[in-house]
């Protein structure tokens, strides 16, 4: 039996309920969201980098 487009569609569409039903749960949103934002801080503090004290100018010296 050669499987057809229609036997894959109802095979994803199944897929597809399982990942709604997943995503639907709070637990898993809150996960994502956490892994999402820890992401962007991460990639925000290596883009920037960490400076050494020495390194950077210190703008009030005499102040």
């Amino acid at each position: 039996m050669i499987p057809t487009k229609s036997y894959y569609f109802i095979k994803r569409g199944k897929y597809m309920e399982r990942l709604k039903e997943i995503w639907s749960r709070p637990l898993t949103q809150w996960v994502a969201k956490t892994v999402y934002y820890l992401a962007i801080l991460f990639a925000l503090l290596w883009l920037y980098g960490f400076h050494d004290t020495n390194t950077s100018t210190f703008i009030y010296n005499e102040f």
